[in-house]
């Protein structure tokens, strides 16, 4: 496991939101600094943004210390703008990122951050973690009322450790809470 070098990209905070890598979701953008964020995507870092949940998701105004500092790195696919006047992003996941520093700018939010290349070895114990955590899976899905085929299908065809569990997380009806803490606990640091 080694973490790539520090680079610095806009920063979007998430109102209990946690964004996982492999994931492609939906994001309303409506806050000042937030709308510079993306602008500032698409013009310096190949539409790629740094987000990280909010501690307290009713702030609105978040300084340096209401962020967690472990996010995602995403790449914006499309956006959208609203009659309201905010814009709908779609995003997809990319990496796990930690911020090493925040830096609140008037017209928006910069982070450095260093990405994660999570490759952890298959030990044994590894094997037996992600055999309980298949057959917990499987249990999920055959008493979940919807669940998403393709997602499943393609958990179920994925053998690399690190893209399943980022595959599987999203899926469960966990709390914020839960999955910014696994986010976290997920994050290999070199």
């Amino acid at each position: 496991m080694s973490s790539l070098p520090h680079e610095t990209f806009p920063l979007l905070p998430l109102r209990e939101v946690v964004v996982y890598p492999g994931m492609t979701t939906s994001l309303v953008v409506g806050r000042a600094r937030s709308m510079a964020a993306v602008e500032h995507a698409k013009t310096h870092t190949d539409s790629q943004i740094f987000v990280v949940a909010q501690r307290n998701g009713e702030q609105l105004d978040p300084g340096p210390e209401d962020l967690f500092r472990v996010g995602t790195l995403v790449t914006v696919e499309s956006e959208e703008t609203q009659p309201n006047g905010t814009t709908r992003l779609s995003v997809r996941g990319l990496a796990r990122a930690t911020a090493t520093e925040i830096v609140f700018a008037e017209e928006a939010i910069q982070a450095a951050v260093g990405l994660s290349q999570t490759k952890a070895p298959m030990t044994s114990k590894l094997k037996l973690l992600t055999r309980q955590l298949d057959e917990a899976f499987k249990e999920y899905v055959e008493h979940c009322r919807n669940p998403d085929r393709e997602a499943v299908a393609t958990i179920q065809e994925t053998t690399d450790w690190d893209r399943k569990t980022d595959l599987m997380i999203p899926c469960l009806a966990l709390s914020f809470t839960a999955r910014q803490q696994l986010l976290e606990a997920l994050t290999h640091s070199g």
